[in-house]
């Protein structure tokens, strides 16, 4: 019963990885592309999504900074809308709730972000 330091060092090991980049990329763009650019959803479905695939790897709010890394990264690309209250945000600039869509078509008054 002494193995508590060993298996608190092995815990990852045990649960699964963590996700990589590419697969919380690919999360991302998949629950953008099933809502569509009229719906949008919270970086922390993601988060859950991606926590459950890897047996409980990480708890989904510890997976919440690598989700929003990755939706910025998105967004800088052009691939992914972040909106703040319905509007395109800067996700660096934006402070409180976010939500992620698919890009919208510019030219109804939008600027991209």
């Amino acid at each position: 019963m002494r193995r508590r330091p060993e298996a608190a060092s092995g815990r990852a090991e045990a649960q699964g990885a963590p996700p990589g980049r590419e697969q919380v990329e690919t999360v991302i763009l998949a629950l953008a592309a099933a809502r569509g650019a009229e719906k949008s959803f919270c970086p922390s479905e993601a988060a859950r999504l991606l926590s459950a695939a890897h047996a409980g790897a990480a708890p989904w709010r510890a997976l919440t900074p690598l989700v929003q890394e990755a939706g910025a990264a998105l967004a800088s690309q052009g691939r992914l809308s972040v909106l703040q209250r319905g509007a395109p945000v800067d996700p660096a600039a934006a402070r409180g709730p976010i939500r992620y869509a698919a890009p919208r078509a510019l030219g109804s008054g939008e600027q991209a972000s």
